[in-house]
């Protein structure tokens, strides 16, 4: 009856599952990899724990070296606000920069594990993302978007946190499968 609410109600299921995958950190990026396909093969079949669970275990053996990036953004983002509460002089422009420099690289990232396929590695989706996030800047922009209105809600609705991230994820995958579609157009046309 409703088909876009059942796309909505994955997003939130999916949300929560990566928001509970990511607990430890590490996985954080995986976890979001995972999220990021299951929405994509939404499309074609429902999502689940089971799917979500399978993408996850193959995410997370894509390769290790990705996995430290969100614990060294958590790592900036600290020391930014940290030594704006300390006082510093020039810690308001630090954590300013900390916070932009943070957002910047969330979009981005989010825009690779989008891109991250079962059976890829982390360094092919990597190459694919790069190039998602200059050739495509209106969907690049759309991304960064997604992030800020996530963090915003996130910071002032704490438990909102999970929900809101899969509405981000939902909105990487949309991005992804639109760049997907404009290419296919390109290819053919």
């Amino acid at each position: 009856m409703f088909p876009r609410l059942g796309l909505f109600a994955e997003s939130l299921l999916v949300g929560v599952l990566t928001a509970l995958a990511a607990l430890l950190v590490v996985p954080a990026l995986a976890a979001v990899a995972a999220g990021c396909s299951v929405l994509r093969e939404s499309r074609t079949g429902p999502a689940g724990l089971a799917l979500f669970a399978v993408r996850l275990r193959e995410a997370l053996c894509a390769g290790p070296p990705v996995l430290l990036l969100p614990p060294a953004a958590v790592a900036v983002l600290l020391v930014g606000h940290g030594a704006a509460g300390a006082g510093l002089p020039g810690a308001q422009a630090w954590s300013a920069a900390a916070t932009v420099a943070v957002t910047a690289a969330a979009a981005a990232l989010l825009r690779i594990v989008a891109c991250w396929r079962p059976g890829m590695d982390w360094r092919g989706a990597a190459r694919a993302g790069a190039d998602r996030i200059t050739g495509d800047l209106h969907g690049s922009a759309l991304v960064v978007l997604a992030v800020v209105a996530a963090a915003v809600i996130a910071t002032a609705v704490p438990v909102m946190a999970p929900l809101v991230l899969g509405q981000a994820l939902l909105a990487a995958a949309a991005v992804e499968v639109r760049a997907e579609g404009r290419e296919a157009v390109r290819t053919t046309g």
